[in-house]
């Protein structure tokens, strides 16, 4: 077995591309400010989500913010509740559900590639897609995109196993359902578009 065989396999290979995936995206999380308008609104409206303690109606200022469904304003909540709490102005404290969404994604990758072209060519695939500018980049953007493309990396990865693997297991049919539905939550119909 070569380097690359032994590292693709086992807990490892999970574990590389995590870590990846994590370290890549690291140097920008806790230093760069906010980076665009939406971002500064996500992390806004998450912050008046947790002093409110209202996790039903989305508030940005004084008017409703109901463009995006709740479920990457429930994440930024939680984050920021667990780190520091809801006098939180860091942005990283948003940022965090992206970063691990961004991790997750290039873990779902490799998932996803075992049973269409091989392990030793899903960890490679995965392990490019971990390290590319674009999905670190959105790693350091408390938005949807991060965690949309671990929900939809995720539901793709699952129906394509059901559908190569001719696998009946009730466990990936409700793992494509349950990635389908979260999905739902952080950006409307996007993932159940890509399936």
């Amino acid at each position: 077995m070569t380097f690359l065989d032994r590292l693709s396999t086992g807990w490892k290979a999970w574990v590389f591309l995590f870590v990846l995936t994590f370290s890549a995206s690291a140097p920008g999380v806790f230093l760069l400010p906010a980076l665009d308008r939406d971002e500064s609104r996500f992390a806004q409206a998450s912050k008046e989500m947790l002093e409110e303690h209202d996790f039903i109606r989305i508030q940005y200022q004084d008017e409703l913010r109901n463009k995006k469904p709740a479920g990457i304003h429930w994440l930024q909540a939680a984050s920021t509740a667990l780190l520091t709490g809801p006098e939180a102005k860091q942005i990283w404290t948003y940022r965090v559900p992206s970063w691990l969404g961004a991790s997750f994604a290039a873990m779902a990758c490799f998932w996803c590639g075992i049973p269409l072209i091989g392990r030793r060519a899903a960890f490679l695939g995965a392990a490019v897609f971990g390290a590319t500018l674009l999905l670190t980049s959105e790693a350091h953007i408390s938005k949807t995109d991060a965690v949309l493309v671990f929900l939809t990396t995720l539901g793709t990865g699952a129906l394509g196993r059901l559908y190569v693997l001719k696998d009946h297991s009730k466990r990936t049919a409700l793992l494509f359902w349950l990635a389908m539905g979260t999905g739902f939550l952080i950006k409307g119909p996007v993932t159940p578009m890509v399936a």
